[in-house]
């Protein structure tokens, strides 16, 4: 794999963390200002198991496919990332009664 491969992989993985560390944040100051629980902790495991997932990627293989830990790490990581960003939105978008 080229160097500009990986380099273009390894941009991508660092735009997408830094979305998921606003998401943190989000979720904390939804929490600290509302009172109610966003679980705001699993976006930070999510974001070390997809980085995770990258870096193998970029490091130990020859290709952007193939590898099953870093597939597995990237599948667990993503979908704690949807799983948690649903939470968030359905406690961000609730009704007070």
């Amino acid at each position: 794999m080229s160097t500009a491969i990986k380099a273009s992989a390894l941009w991508i993985g660092s735009c997408a963390a830094v979305l998921q560390i606003i998401l943190f944040l989000i979720a904390r100051f939804y929490q600290r200002t509302a009172g109610e629980p966003t679980r705001s902790g699993l976006f930070l495991v999510s974001m070390a198991l997809l980085l995770s997932g990258e870096l193998m990627y970029g490091w130990q293989t020859r290709s952007l496919a193939g590898n099953k830990t870093a597939d597995l790490l990237l599948l667990i990581g993503g979908s704690t990332l949807a799983a948690n960003g649903y939470l968030l939105f359905k406690a961000m978008c609730k009704r007070h009664q």
